[in-house]
Protein backbone atom coordinates (compact mmCIF):
# COMPACT_ATOMS: atom_id res chain seq x y z
CA UNK A 1 0.00 0.00 0.00
CA UNK A 2 2.73 2.95 1.12
CA UNK A 3 4.40 1.58 -2.23
CA UNK A 4 1.08 2.30 -3.90
CA UNK A 5 0.60 5.80 -2.23
CA UNK A 6 4.45 7.18 -3.10
CA UNK A 7 3.64 6.33 -6.48
CA UNK A 8 0.73 8.71 -6.89
CA UNK A 9 2.81 10.94 -5.08
CA UNK A 10 5.05 10.84 -7.98
CA UNK A 11 2.49 10.55 -10.79
CA UNK A 12 0.82 13.98 -9.11
CA UNK A 13 4.45 15.40 -8.43
CA UNK A 14 4.50 14.73 -12.51
CA UNK A 15 2.06 15.85 -13.37
CA UNK A 16 2.67 19.27 -15.06
CA UNK A 17 6.24 18.02 -16.05
CA UNK A 18 4.89 15.26 -18.00
CA UNK A 19 2.73 16.24 -21.25
CA UNK A 20 -0.05 14.65 -21.78
CA UNK A 21 -1.86 13.75 -25.44
CA UNK A 22 -6.03 14.56 -25.59
CA UNK A 23 -7.55 11.47 -27.49
CA UNK A 24 -10.63 10.46 -27.74
CA UNK A 25 -10.59 6.79 -28.16
CA UNK A 26 -12.70 3.42 -27.48
CA UNK A 27 -10.36 1.24 -25.00
CA UNK A 28 -11.35 -1.08 -22.34
CA UNK A 29 -10.33 -1.87 -18.58
CA UNK A 30 -9.94 -5.35 -17.19
CA UNK A 31 -10.79 -5.89 -13.45
CA UNK A 32 -9.97 -9.23 -11.88
CA UNK A 33 -13.64 -9.54 -11.74
CA UNK A 34 -15.45 -7.71 -14.84
CA UNK A 35 -14.15 -5.89 -18.05
CA UNK A 36 -15.37 -2.12 -18.17
CA UNK A 37 -15.63 -0.28 -21.79
CA UNK A 38 -14.15 3.04 -21.24
CA UNK A 39 -12.94 6.23 -23.67
CA UNK A 40 -9.53 7.16 -23.26
CA UNK A 41 -9.60 11.05 -23.07
CA UNK A 42 -5.57 11.40 -22.79
CA UNK A 43 -2.67 9.51 -21.53
CA UNK A 44 0.91 10.29 -21.38
CA UNK A 45 4.13 7.74 -20.33
CA UNK A 46 2.71 8.01 -16.40
CA UNK A 47 -1.03 7.45 -16.61
CA UNK A 48 -4.10 7.96 -18.15
CA UNK A 49 -7.89 9.80 -18.00
CA UNK A 50 -10.85 7.83 -18.34
CA UNK A 51 -14.41 8.29 -19.17
CA UNK A 52 -16.11 5.02 -17.83
CA UNK A 53 -20.14 4.63 -17.20
CA UNK A 54 -19.34 2.70 -13.68
CA UNK A 55 -16.49 3.70 -12.37
CA UNK A 56 -14.20 1.54 -10.50
CA UNK A 57 -13.02 1.98 -6.71
CA UNK A 58 -9.79 4.26 -6.33
CA UNK A 59 -7.30 1.87 -5.24
CA UNK A 60 -8.82 -1.23 -8.03
CA UNK A 61 -6.35 -2.05 -10.42
CA UNK A 62 -5.79 -4.10 -13.98
CA UNK A 63 -4.94 -3.66 -17.14
CA UNK A 64 -6.05 -0.50 -19.57
CA UNK A 65 -6.35 -1.97 -23.80
CA UNK A 66 -6.50 1.04 -26.81
CA UNK A 67 -5.20 0.08 -29.78
CA UNK A 68 -1.56 -0.80 -29.52
CA UNK A 69 -1.19 0.07 -25.66
CA UNK A 70 -1.70 -2.80 -23.05
CA UNK A 71 -0.96 -1.43 -19.44
CA UNK A 72 -1.10 -2.57 -16.11
CA UNK A 73 -2.43 0.63 -13.87
CA UNK A 74 -3.62 1.29 -10.61
CA UNK A 75 -6.54 3.47 -10.25
CA UNK A 76 -5.37 6.67 -8.33
CA UNK A 77 -8.22 9.40 -8.68
CA UNK A 78 -12.21 9.54 -9.58
CA UNK A 79 -14.00 12.27 -10.38
CA UNK A 80 -17.79 11.41 -11.53
CA UNK A 81 -17.68 9.08 -14.89
CA UNK A 82 -13.53 9.70 -15.08
CA UNK A 83 -10.43 7.91 -13.56
CA UNK A 84 -7.25 8.36 -13.52
CA UNK A 85 -4.85 5.75 -13.98
CA UNK A 86 -1.30 5.06 -13.23
CA UNK A 87 0.93 2.59 -15.10
CA UNK A 88 3.12 0.46 -13.37
CA UNK A 89 5.48 0.75 -16.08
CA UNK A 90 6.15 4.57 -18.19
CA UNK A 91 4.93 4.18 -21.87
CA UNK A 92 7.68 4.67 -24.45
CA UNK A 93 7.25 7.72 -26.34
CA UNK A 94 6.99 6.29 -30.11
CA UNK A 95 4.05 4.31 -29.06
CA UNK A 96 2.46 8.00 -28.08
CA UNK A 97 3.19 9.36 -31.15
CA UNK A 98 1.40 5.99 -32.88
CA UNK A 99 -1.32 6.19 -31.04
CA UNK A 100 -1.58 9.75 -31.81
CA UNK A 101 -1.35 9.15 -35.49
CA UNK A 102 -3.96 6.50 -35.18
CA UNK A 103 -5.84 9.31 -32.89
CA UNK A 104 -6.04 11.87 -36.21
CA UNK A 105 -7.46 9.44 -38.39
CA UNK A 106 -9.94 7.49 -36.32
CA UNK A 107 -12.84 9.42 -36.96
CA UNK A 108 -12.53 9.67 -40.74
CA UNK A 109 -11.66 5.60 -40.92
CA UNK A 110 -14.47 4.57 -38.58
CA UNK A 111 -16.87 6.32 -41.25
CA UNK A 112 -15.27 4.77 -44.27
CA UNK A 113 -16.14 1.44 -42.49
CA UNK A 114 -19.60 2.06 -41.79
CA UNK A 115 -20.12 3.40 -45.25
CA UNK A 116 -18.47 0.19 -46.41
CA UNK A 117 -20.87 -1.93 -43.84
CA UNK A 118 -23.85 -0.03 -45.20
CA UNK A 119 -22.77 -0.38 -49.41
CA UNK A 120 -22.54 -4.26 -48.64
CA UNK A 121 -25.86 -4.96 -46.87
CA UNK A 122 -27.23 -2.91 -49.89
CA UNK A 123 -25.81 -4.75 -52.81
CA UNK A 124 -26.37 -8.15 -50.98
CA UNK A 125 -22.69 -8.70 -50.08
CA UNK A 126 -22.75 -8.47 -46.30
CA UNK A 127 -21.98 -12.61 -45.13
Amino acid sequence: MAQAQRHHQLIHEARRSVSRLRVNLPARIILLDRTIPCVLENVSQLGARLMVEKPPKLGEFGIMQCEMLDCYFDIVWQSGRRIGVAFDQPIEQSVLIALREFNDTFSERQRNEIKALARSWVTGELD
